[in-house]
């Protein structure tokens, strides 16, 4: 990028740069964001509208989700289907896994180079939440490493008690996916 330009501010407008992101980077914008959020799920409470253009970058390029709506708060952020977890788009309200499956979206988005269900229609992104998995990973983009795709994909059940139950479950899981891995152990699928 050159110097003088200004840089993104929202995770969309980086994806829009940027397209796909280096595993690295992913990693560590999701790590960002599974750390902003664990103190929140320890309340018991959830963010409940993550999306890219609800992700805030610093100038030093580090993800912050913008704060969770507040009831009557016309300015904080929506959720958007295609960001939903399944239960939500059942009409159960947003917990701690819903966030996981949202952060495994965009983590899912951050590799792909692609939004989820891309111009899929409003009911054809309903129903696909409910009921279809995304294409894996590790098909579209071949190489990436296999912890960071179990991670994600660990993030994207559809029921929510089979997903990483909350922020910190998944913030280790990435953490494990950044550690070298040992001498002789597999390499990257």
């Amino acid at each position: 990028m050159p110097s003088s330009a200004v840089p993104p501010r929202t995770l969309r407008e980086l994806l829009h740069q940027e397209a796909r992101l280096a595993p690295e980077r992913a990693l560590r914008l999701l790590g960002d964001l599974a750390t902003a959020l664990a103190p929140l799920h320890a309340r018991g409470a959830a963010h409940g509208a993550l999306t890219p253009e609800h992700v805030l970058l610093d100038a030093a390029g580090r993800a912050t989700p913008a704060p969770p709506s507040r009831d009557g708060d016309a300015a904080a952020p929506q959720p958007w289907p295609t960001y939903l977890a399944p239960e939500q788009i059942d009409g159960r309200p947003a917990d701690a896994r819903s966030d996981v499956y949202a952060l495994g979206l965009l983590g899912w988005e951050m590799l792909a180079g692609r939004q989820p269900w891309e111009g899929e229609s409003l009911f054809g992104v309903v129903v696909k939440q409910r009921e279809q998995d995304l294409p894996r990973l590790s098909t579209l983009r071949p190489g990436l490493p296999r912890a960071l795709v179990q991670a994600i994909e660990g993030a994207l059940h559809k029921h929510p008690g089979d997903r990483w139950q909350r922020a910190d479950e998944l913030r280790l899981a990435l953490e494990a996916a950044a550690a070298p891995p040992a001498a002789g152990a597999e390499t990257p699928t």
